[in-house]
């Protein structure tokens, strides 16, 4: 390392704990490694069933796109697909999230802790919140009452948030179609006639 750099920087990848596979790959990406040397290390190291998955956690803890995209994933399972889609939607990576919900999940993989996930998600940050409205629409029946119940009171509080940052009714590219998928989540539950919910959604409305 002394060779290509003069002097001393911190690394993204000093805070990890055990040097694996995960640590050497982010050194790649963030440090511009010639390609054809990153090429060479991925098929030399890249090789192990653990290790692959573990580069894979990395990309979606990061949400790096295109190397999640351009690394092959014969070794990865099924259900390792949709625990890589749960880190996704822990860490606010959609580019990624998107791709493995379009390619490798089944309707029936989204179950109720993935959702109390992405409630948390939005209560958290107003990134990428179309598609996390996204995800709601699609898979609302599998909301529980307790779940509905705290996604009106997180609504509640992330449009009364006086910071801009914070509230997606502000500083979203598409303020407009954002306002009517909240509002559909209102009709929706109101749609089910679940009595303790209702007054809260008009209030919400």
């Amino acid at each position: 390392m002394n060779q290509f750099y003069s002097s001393r920087f911190p690394m993204k990848s000093a805070t990890y704990r055990r040097y694996d596979r995960a640590y050497f790959e982010e050194i790649v990406i963030n440090n511009s490694v010639e390609p054809r040397i990153a090429k060479n290390y991925r098929e030399k190291f890249l090789v192990a069933a653990e290790d692959i998955f573990n580069v894979f956690e990395m990309y979606c803890k990061e949400d790096y796109e295109d190397e999640f995209s351009k690394t092959e994933k014969g070794e990865i399972t099924h259900k390792q697909f949709v625990d890589l889609f749960s880190i996704c939607l822990k860490n606010d990576s959609f580019k990624i999230a998107i791709l493995i919900y379009s390619l490798y999940l089944k309707i029936t993989d989204m179950d109720s802790k993935m959702m109390d996930t992405l409630l948390q998600s939005i209560r958290e940050s107003t990134k990428s919140h179309e598609l996390k409205l996204f995800y709601l629409h699609e898979h609302f029946d599998i909301l529980s009452v307790y779940q509905m119940n705290q996604l009106l009171d997180i609504y509640d509080e992330v449009l009364h948030a006086k910071n801009p940052k914070n509230n997606p009714l502000i500083n979203q590219y598409n303020v407009v179609k954002i306002g009517l998928l909240i509002y559909r989540i209102c009709w929706k539950i109101e749609e089910k006639q679940i009595y303790s919910l209702i007054t809260k959604c008009s209030l919400l409305q």
